[in-house]
């Protein structure tokens, strides 16, 4: 089994961050220490936190530099994810990554393949191809770039607990943990209405005579696991929206052949051609057509 290495980055707060960024920025650290530990037991031998003030460098040359770094460590394989990520994450998800990124062949394995929060990379061709990595913005574009530029195998693990980040400082009252109230209160704010609110849901969840409804992005997956509802009723209302990942940095995640190849398909142009061509196909097929019978006279 190859070396496993593991880069969990960590941005600290500014001096000048008020209570709510200096509470997420400390559970984050808390997190990331917790992953490091946690990583060490899944099996992965170069564990280490990245942690640093906030700067306009770029996912993509971060991660360059990670990949480098990595190789010269002798790793063969390199797990990159946020001190904020997938905060529910168990034992078992771990190791998932520490053996996708041990594997021999070049692939890789996100935590979803169009919004990802922790990406495994296996293979030292693949780390050697990460040193040449384009500027990517974010972590998102990575399984797209890595399988339409570096041609390799990208899978999801499509876990739900997996997609459960500290993005803002509800997110710390909505893990549960249950010193983060604590934590909240020792730095001066009131979170009274906002732990009102989830006791009231709560209440929801356990009363079969009630409903639950949830708006916003769903999947059928979603709507089959959605852990912790058993009790109420469930009514899902969709909100129309365009899907993260694919629409972000389009040139820097597709080779320069792929570019401008067709008018995008929403378009004016795209509308007005697709029309002309169904109302031709509509009209020789009407000229074309064959009766199959007297036509029906009508009384």
């Amino acid at each position: 089994m190859p070396p496993v290495a593991v880069r969990i980055l960590h941005a600290e707060g500014e001096p000048e961050s008020g209570p709510l960024e200096r509470s997420l920025v400390a559970a984050r650290a808390e997190l990331a220490e917790r992953h490091r530990r946690g990583f060490l037991a899944a099996g992965a031998l170069d564990v280490r936190v990245v942690a640093g003030p906030p700067d306009r460098l770029s996912f993509g040359a971060r991660l360059a530099g990670l990949a480098a770094d990595a190789l010269r460590a002798g790793a063969g394989g390199l797990v990159v994810l946020g001190s904020g990520s997938i905060a529910l994450a168990t034992e078992r998800d771990r190791r998932a990554f520490v053996v996708a990124a041990a594997a021999l062949l070049p692939a890789a394995l996100a935590n979803n393949v169009y919004s990802a929060d922790i990406v495994a990379v296996s293979g030292t061709t693949l780390l050697r191809e990460l040193r040449d990595l384009p500027d990517l913005p974010a972590d998102n574009a990575l399984p797209r770039w890595l399988a339409e530029v570096a041609r390799v195998p990208v899978a999801g693990l499509d876990r739900w607990r997996l997609g459960i980040d500290l993005d803002s400082p509800l997110d710390l009252l909505l893990t549960g943990w249950p010193r983060e109230p604590a934590r909240l209160r020792m730095a001066g704010l009131d979170i009274d209405a906002v732990m009102g609110r989830l006791g009231r849901v709560r209440v929801v969840l356990a009363d079969r005579r009630a409903e639950l409804v949830v708006a916003g992005r769903t999947s059928t997956r979603t709507r089959r696991e959605q852990p912790g509802v058993r009790a109420c009723r469930r009514r899902w209302r969709r909100r129309s929206g365009r899907r993260r990942g694919p629409r972000r940095r389009r040139d820097r995640c597709q080779p320069a052949a792929a570019i401008d190849a067709r008018p995008p398909r929403g378009s004016r142009w795209a509308r007005g051609a697709g029309q002309a061509a169904c109302r031709a196909w509509r009209w020789r097929r009407r000229r074309h057509a064959r009766p199959h019978g007297p036509p029906i006279r009508r009384r």
